[in-house]
């Protein structure tokens, strides 16, 4: 059986940044990513980047745990689609029949697209993940 690498939505990459919010699920999912790789659309390096700063500002962590946290994405094999650039009202009907934002349907509609399973923790996108088709990743 061949393992695909995951559509990594920010739920769970954040998970791994701040401590409070880390569970066996999003560890087996950094697991699956160390070692399949994961695709994101092309905006996901800055949600990242602006909910690293948000943590920073809140007290939620260092300039150190921030540091640290870039060295380790760095280190993962991430591959940023880049195909929904310019794609200006591709994804507003993904968005509207599942109820969620534009930024989830990106997530969606790459793993739609390329038959890999989503990894998230965000309950309502995995309510319009299961509504379109599109595999859940089962990080158990």
């Amino acid at each position: 059986m061949i393992e695909w690498p995951v559509v990594l939505d920010t739920s769970v990459t954040m998970a791994w940044y701040f401590s409070d919010e880390d569970s066996p699920e999003s560890q087996s999912t950094r697991d699956r990513v160390v070692e399949r790789g994961a695709v994101v659309p092309a905006f996901w390096p800055l949600e990242v980047e602006n909910t690293v700063l948000s943590g920073e500002l809140l007290g939620r962590a260092t300039l150190m745990d921030s540091a640290q946290f870039f060295l380790f994405l760095r280190s993962l094999k991430i591959d940023v689609d880049t195909s929904l650039v310019g794609s200006l009202g591709q994804l507003l009907p993904v968005a509207r029949a599942n109820r969620v934002s534009v930024y989830d349907a990106a997530f969606l509609e790459i793993a739609s697209r390329r038959g890999f399973p989503l990894a998230t923790t965000d309950g309502r996108m995995r309510v319009a993940a299961a509504a379109i088709g599109v595999e859940l990743f089962d990080p158990r």
